[in-house]
């Protein structure tokens, strides 16, 4: 009798046991996965928002150095395919009405760079924000003749990401 207690004993799992622990384990395995996946989708987004609100601290930081040193400055809402054609940095430049709310701004200065052309005359920098993107355009000025900003000067200065 004791033998045949003892046989009994040292018996295995039963069929049902393994099944039910094998569901179990696969019920806490896909409840796992799924959480982790779903944390490195927010890790992913919590990086790419990183990234943009980096690059446009960056400009707004570069815009912000520049014309902190910069002079004579032009601000404008009216945004056309001569942007700044009378723009004439020797003069003392007019402030204009601006309509921020429509979404479309200029601003134009002299920079405290000089031009690699003529040591003597500083560039022109402007900035414009056209309801979508931040540009900037910059011109080497004739040292008090007038300078002509059109809209194909003007280049991005955040990423495309960045709305």
């Amino acid at each position: 009798m004791n033998q045949k207690k003892h046989n009994k004993q040292n018996g295995g799992f039963t069929l049902i046991e393994i099944i039910v622990s094998l569901a179990i384990f696969t019920t806490v395995a896909v409840i796992s996965v799924g959480a982790l996946l779903r944390i490195m989708d927010a890790n992913r987004k919590s990086i790419s928002i990183k990234t943009v609100t980096n690059n446009v601290n960056f400009a707004l930081e570069s815009m912000t150095r520049e014309m902190r040193v910069g002079s004579k400055y032009l601000i404008d809402s009216n945004i056309t395919s001569s942007i700044l054609k009378d723009y004439s940095p020797t003069e003392s430049a007019t402030l204009k009405d601006v309509t921020i709310s429509s979404g479309n701004w200029v601003v134009a200065f002299n920079s405290s760079k000089v031009s690699t052309v003529n040591r003597t005359c500083n560039l022109i920098y402007a900035y414009r924000f056209n309801g979508t993107t931040l540009q900037k355009a910059q011109q080497s000025n004739d040292c008090g003749s007038a300078v002509a900003i059109t809209n194909g000067d003007f280049k991005d200065i955040v990423s495309s990401d960045v709305v």
